[in-house]
């Protein structure tokens, strides 16, 4: 089968330890079922094989590595994200996820919250089984989840769940999103934006704009359910989000730079920034702002893993508390670097210092 007939149809594949197949596997979207803790990495629009949904699911895997890279006290043996979560990635048809294949998803989600009759669980199970999902969106891919989420939900009315049963269902799961600006928020999110967004930037009045206009480094932003972007009166915020907003990802560039690419945050394996290669000059920028973005990335990903797999563990529902830390935590992280590191013209202020004129 050719390049061009499997851009035609949606699949999905998980990553594996296995480098001989380029750390891959590819699944059946229509025996896909999720059976333990899952992250499904949901793309942009530009993820049509097989290889751009492995290299996508890859970054989710090397921000895990913060939380399992380490040796299981029992063995002695290194923990590998893969050896506890599913990281699951989709390629689109053609730049879409069609009906079907979405249609496919919702049925796996709903399958996890109704019995073998198609019956309500107990709403604590209900939750429980939710919190297994953990969701790695960007650009188009948080559309394809809002709108999967929405078929959900209307599924789980059906089953017999009221509004607010449905509400506390959505906020047992997390979204990390990258790179999307919407006025939609239906489960608990970290949304990350960078002012350098050409896709978006022109979008920014859906801002509230005062801090947006005149920001120069990182900012944090939290919306309780019914405000977004700074906005109140969402009425398709259902659920709290935090955005981290960035003047300028790769701030030790001189030139402005198109950051709508999610490879601006990106992770290696031992968990450093993968610098930014200038495509002209060859040179490679290892930028503080991108880094410190990515760490919070990382670590909002890691937490709502870590709640996946301590309730995938428990006889009981273990309640995602941690999204109430996570301003604190990210507030850490910003602290852990001076001030003048994230600031967009970091990359002159230091050739200023250096005497070097441009």
């Amino acid at each position: 089968m050719n390049k061009q007939n499997l851009n035609d149809f949606c699949g999905i594949g998980k990553r594996i330890d296995n480098p001989n197949k380029h750390n891959w596997e590819s699944l059946s979207l229509d025996n896909l079922k999720f059976e333990r803790p899952t992250v499904l990495c949901l793309s942009g629009d530009g993820t049509v094989t097989f290889e751009d949904a492995n290299g996508y699911a890859k970054i989710a895997e090397n921000y895990l590595q913060l939380l399992f890279k380490a040796k299981d006290p029992k063995t002695g043996e290194i923990v590998k994200p893969t050896d506890k979560v599913d990281i699951l990635s989709v390629k689109y048809a053609n730049n879409i996820l069609s009906q079907e294949a979405k249609q496919q998803i919702v049925n796996c989600i709903f399958a996890l919250l109704v019995d073998e009759n198609g019956n309500r669980l107990e709403l604590e199970q209900a939750k429980k089984n939710m919190s297994q999902l953990t969701f790695f969106t960007f650009c188009y891919g948080h559309s394809c989840l809002f709108n999967i989420i929405q078929k959900v939900n209307v599924r789980l009315q059906s089953a017999g769940y009221v509004e607010n049963e449905i509400s506390a269902i959505n906020n047992a799961c997390f979204e990390l999103c990258y790179g999307h600006i919407s006025g939609v928020n239906n489960i608990p999110s970290v949304r990350i934006h960078s002012k350098e967004d050409e896709t978006f930037f022109t979008e920014a009045p859906l801002y509230n704009g005062t801090s947006w206009k005149y920001l120069d480094g990182i900012l944090l932003r939290k919306n309780e359910p019914g405000n977004l972007n700074g906005l109140s009166g969402c009425v398709n915020a259902t659920a709290p989000s935090i955005q981290i907003e960035s003047s300028k990802l790769i701030n030790l560039h001189l030139e402005e730079l198109d950051e709508h690419g999610v490879e601006a945050i990106k992770l290696n394996k031992d968990f450093n920034l993968e610098p930014y290669i200038d495509a002209e000059t060859g040179v490679a920028y290892s930028s503080p702002n991108a880094k410190c973005v990515a760490q919070m990335a990382a670590w909002a990903l890691c937490k709502g893993v870590e709640n996946s797999v301590q309730n995938f563990e428990s006889d009981k529902y273990v309640p995602n508390t941690y999204y109430n830390d996570l301003m604190g935590d990210f507030k850490s992280i910003m602290d852990s670097f001076k001030q003048r590191e994230l600031l967009k013209d970091y990359g002159k202020k230091q050739n200023q210092d250096l005497g070097i004129e441009r």
